[in-house]
This record gives structure tokens, C-alpha cells and sequence, in this order.
């Protein structure tokens, strides 16, 4: 992890060909890396250190397919954060071991506020919920096609139920707290999994695939702009009309019904073609939930990890090991029906 950040921001602006900078500051975490602000010559930068730890060289194929994506989104009128190239005209750098050795990228800074559950309910909120539907439905009449890209298996195959009880049992030998409740929760989780089966191979198109409100701020202007595109890949149009409405209108077991039909008025005025109408068009958020539900209680027990990450996850898990019902998806589909 970076612990003295002035001479990374250094070593990163060398790499990018910015001026010297004065500053690099902690932003926010999150599951795919650590952000930064890096300012360098009155001007502001946003620097994410990547948490995996693949060579730069083979991270920055991928990187680029994901930029190209993101880039045909933009020109389509999608506000998102400018990818930044380095000096060699990649994307990916790899810090020198005595500077931590993470992967860093970079991007346009947008000076702008989260979204937060402090919103919910109130007029941001809706008008995000609004803005998330029209901007779905310009992502997928992009129709970028997936070609040889596989669908990542973090959103279609969950862990089974044997791992569940392995990692149970791994809990519990470690005294987590919440080692009983996870065990008592498993048969929700099996339960789960059994109603979500692959994406259709035939309908597969370039997503998002993280539109969560988490990842949009609100700019100066009163512009959503989305962020975290890292993780765009394969996916339905189905499949990602049903994370974003999970994402935006599934609260633990409320349902928004009245923002669920706002997000759809707008989808279909912009062209949305999808429709949810089974459990299994929200198989990308069930698979991302309970694959992230296991990754957490691993890395609380992963002692080669740092001391804060661990903590971090062990806090996390009591709050996460809520399912939600059948019947809430079911209520779901019935207000965007």
C-alpha cells in the first residue's frame, strides 16, 4: 500500500508528464482500488492505485479495451472522467517496490460530490435515478459487442456450497463474531444461487457493469457523471437493466416502486429495449453480492493482508450477511413491468 504519498505522486507524474507536483491526498477506497488527488501545477489529477497485482503490460491490454469502451460512451454523451495516457502512451504504470509496487492509473479530476445514502428519498436521488435510466439505455444502444471477452465470473458463478462451508468453518477457528450467523446464513445463499443460471452467450454486449450510485458525483453544475469504469466487460441488456435497478430501488427489503417507474420511464424514452422478468435478470447483482460477501470474510482472515484491510472487512460482514428474499426481486419486476 502507498504509506508516504509526495514521493509516489512524484514517481506517478514523471511517468505522466505532468509537472511537478505539491501534493497527493487520500480521496476514497474502493473494490477495485485506492483513490488519490494528486495536484501538480494548479492542476488536479485523479490517481487510483490498483489493489491486484498483475504486471503493468498485461494490465494495460485490458486497460485499453476498457478505454475504448468507455471513451465511445463519452462521444455518445455520457459524462465520465477523461482516461490519462502516460508519456509511453499507455495507461498502467508499476510503482517500484521501494514506493509500494501497486498498479496506478490515472484520470480526469471531477470536481463534484457523491452520491450517499443521505440522499435517498430526496430530489438528487431522483433526479440520479432518472439520469441512470436515460444513461443505461444510451450505454447499451452503444451495442459494443463482447467479441472474445468472457463474462467475468465474479457476476455468474457463485461460490458453492461446499466453499461456503469450508470458509464457515475458517470463521469460526478464527473467532470472528459473526462465524454463527454466517453459518446460519448459507442455506439463503445457496438459495440464491440456485435461481440464477450463465448470461445468454447470443445477447451479450459491453456493459458498465457497476452503475451503483456509489460510483457517480454530482458536479458543480448539477451534472451526474459516471465513474469506475475498470470494470466494464460482458454482459446482457437484461442482466444490467436488473443491477441498476438493484442498485438504485432495492433498500435490505424495501423496494422503491415509484423511483423503479421513473428509472423506467426514462430507460424507454432513450431507447431502453430490456425487460426484467425473472429472478435471474438480476443474476449480475446475486452473483457481484455473494461473491463479495465471501471475498470479505476471506480477506478478514488473510493475515498477509494489511492489518487495516482486514479490520475493514471483518466490519463490513455483519451488514452484509442480509440477503435479500426471492419475493423483493419479484416485487421489482412487478414495478418495472
Amino acid at each position: 500500500m502507498i504509506v508516504d504519498p509526495l514521493p509516489v505522486a512524484r514517481y506517478v507524474a514523471e511517468h505522466f508528464g505532468w509537472a511537478e507536483p505539491s501534493a497527493m491526498t487520500y480521496v476514497a477506497d474502493g473494490a477495485m482500488g485506492r483513490v488519490w488527488r494528486l495536484t501538480a501545477g494548479g492542476e488536479s489529477y485523479a490517481v487510483k492505485e490498483l489493489y491486484w497485482g498483475r504486471d503493468a503490460p498485461a494490465e494495460d491490454a485490458a486497460v485499453a479495451r476498457q478505454v475504448r469502451f468507455c471513451e465511445v460512451a463519452r462521444a455518445a454523451g455520457v459524462a465520465a472522467p477523461a482516461n490519462l495516457m502516460t508519456s509511453s502512451g499507455g495507461y498502467v504504470i508499476g510503482l517500484p517496490p521501494a514506493l509500494g509496487g501497486r498498479l496506478v492509473r490515472a484520470y480526469e479530476w471531477v470536481q463534484g460530490r457523491p452520491i450517499t445514502s443521505f440522499d435517498v428519498g430526496g430530489a438528487v436521488w431522483a433526479g440520479g435515478g432518472v439520469w441512470a435510466g436515460r444513461t443505461e439505455a444510451v450505454i447499451e444502444g452503444l451495442a459494443v459487442p463482447a467479441d472474445d471477452q468472457a463474462v467475468d465470473p465474479w457476476f455468474c458463478r457463485a461460490p458453492s456450497p461446499d466453499a461456503w462451508e469450508k470458509l464457515a468453518r475458517r470463521c469460526a477457528e478464527q473467532n470472528q463474531p459473526w462465524a454463527d450467523r454466517l453459518q446460519r446464513t448459507i442455506p439463503e445463499f445457496v438459495a440464491l444461487a440456485d435461481l440464477v443460471g450463465a448470461p445468454d452467450a447470443a445477447e451479450l454486449i459491453v456493459t458498465h457493469t457497476d452503475f451503483q450510485p456509489q460510483n457517480v458525483l454530482v458536479d458543480g453544475d448539477g451534472r451526474f457523471v459516471l465513474l469506475d469504469w475498470d470494470d466494464s466487460g460482458p454482459s446482457t441488456r437484461r442482466r444490467a437493466l436488473g443491477r441498476l435497478l438493484n442498485d438504485w430501488h432495492l433498500r435490505g427489503a424495501t423496494v422503491d416502486r415509484a423511483g423503479i417507474r421513473r428509472t423506467m420511464r426514462s430507460y424507454r424514452a432513450a431507447g431502453g429495449t430490456a425487460y426484467v422478468t425473472e429472478v435471474a435478470d438480476f443474476g449480475d447483482s446475486i452473483c457481484g453480492y455473494l461473491n463479495y460477501v465471501y471475498g470479505q470474510a476471506e480477506l478478514s482472515l488473510d493475515q498477509s493482508q494489511p492489518d487495516d484491510l482486514r479490520v475493514d472487512a471483518g466490519r463490513r460482514l455483519p451488514d452484509l450477511l442480509d440477503p435479500l428474499p426471492p419475493s423483493t426481486y419479484e416485487a421489482a419486476i412487478t414495478a418495472a413491468s
